[in-house]
């Protein structure tokens, strides 16, 4: 993609200072294409990179990657010199921002893939678009999505219960952080799609007193150590997006942007920081990344990950995918209107329910579930053995219909 050189400097010339009369030296030379500059591995050198013209202009193909545990970074696609960019998303929180059309969704969908193929870690959503458009097609690789306020909150406040118990369980092993091989449960992370619909829509209303966002505020400042992650998308960020009482972007330890049309957005991701403008990023699928890991403004390029390919992995990782056991899993509340329709969608969503966790997903008391249950006999039954109720198999029903002729 160009060349590099090693220029060895005499003694009265100080890299810094060649540094800051670089473009001179750049015009000088009269070549058309950029100069990356780094420190050589002596104090008198500095190393030049040319680039000519941008490498980066063809899309990137996709590739597999394969990593055994939660703390493998994760690819997020190739630099200016073609090379492989990675990143810690371990005991890490991330924000994604860019305006729509530019590849934010491509590069999270790419992110959560990888996370989820990932034998000791498991994937939430939330989004609260109308359908849940764009975490949806993940529900074979998610353990569950959130796609209501109502089902929001309850998210956050189950997640508030895990951390309690996390933290007490890593006390009583006198450990600091999180880790799924020693203390049993899995690494998590929950990815969010659209930040900003769910502060409007889980901050309103009957929440108005407990808002969704300073759950989350307090769960981005505690969670990291139990191994509790946050993924938040955004095509608008601003403060009041990220709500809260006090400013949660500090909670998020690594920010990527593709390309933004409001400039004036790139302070509420990167701050004021000169050199961070995702408004001059050229193409769909560029990004910038801060990171304790990288400071420097050099965007690099997502893969071009098709529906296609997006669709062979969820399918491919689903077949797999390890859901929590009864009695220990999440379970959201789940929408209808009369009583018997509440308990029929909660069996249709989660299987093997027990009585608790029926209560759980309808709103209801013991004896309502009870009755709605019965009622729906004998589409509905209760297995003895394990305590658990479900929706008997379609089979059942026809070995039933036939004995009864």
């Amino acid at each position: 993609t160009g060349w590099t050189a090693v220029l060895d400097l005499p003694v009265n010339l100080d890299r810094a200072k060649l540094r800051t009369a670089w473009g001179r030296v750049a015009s000088g030379m009269g070549v058309a294409g950029e100069f990356v500059l780094e420190d050589g591995a002596l104090t008198n050198q500095l190393v030049a990179k040319f680039i000519d013209g941008d490498p980066l202009t063809a899309v990137v193909p996709y590739q597999r990657q394969t990593a055994t545990r939660f703390t493998d970074p994760v690819f997020l696609g190739l630099d200016q010199f073609l090379n492989q960019v990675y990143e810690e998303l371990a005991y890490n929180h991330a924000l994604i921002a860019g305006s729509s059309k530019f590849g934010k969704s491509t590069l999270g969908r790419s992110i959560v893939v990888q996370l989820a193929d990932r034998p000791d870690t498991v994937v939430y959503g939330v989004d609260l678009k109308p359908g849940a458009p764009e975490m949806t097609p993940m529900l074979p690789i998610l353990q569950d999505l959130a796609a209501t306020p109502e089902q929001a909150h309850a998210l956050l406040d189950w997640l508030k219960e895990e951390l309690a118990e996390r933290g007490q369980i890593l006390a009583a092993a006198g450990d600091q952080e999180w880790d799924p091989a020693k203390h049993g449960r899995p690494a998590m992370w929950v990815v969010i799609d659209e930040l900003a619909e769910l502060v409007r829509q889980a901050d309103i209303g009957p929440w108005k007193k407990e808002k969704a966002s300073e759950k989350m505020e307090s769960l981005l400042a505690l969670a990291r150590f139990a191994a509790i992650h946050f993924i938040a998308m955004t095509q608008q960020p601003s403060r009041k997006v990220f709500g809260g009482t006090t400013d949660a972007r500090g909670n998020y330890a690594v920010r990527i942007s593709t390309r933004m049309n409001d400039r004036d957005h790139k302070r509420f991701v990167f701050g004021t920081t000169p050199g961070w403008e995702p408004g001059d990023l050229d193409q769909p699928g560029k990004f910038l990344v801060q990171s304790p890991n990288r400071q420097r403004p050099a965007p690099p390029k997502a893969p071009g990950f098709t529906k296609a390919e997006f669709e062979a992995e969820v399918a491919r990782i689903g077949a797999t995918t390890v859901r929590a056991p009864v009695g220990k899993r999440l379970i959201l509340p789940v929408p209808g209107v009369s009583n018997q329709e509440k308990v029929r969608a909660a069996l249709g969503k989660y299987g093997n329910v027990t009585r608790r966790e029926l209560e759980q997903a309808t709103g209801l008391g013991e004896k309502q579930v009870l009755d709605a249950a019965r009622a729906l006999r004998p589409e509905v039954e209760r297995c003895e053995d394990t305590g658990t109720w479900r929706i008997v198999p379609q089979d059942a029903w026809e070995t039933q219909a036939v004995a009864g002729l």
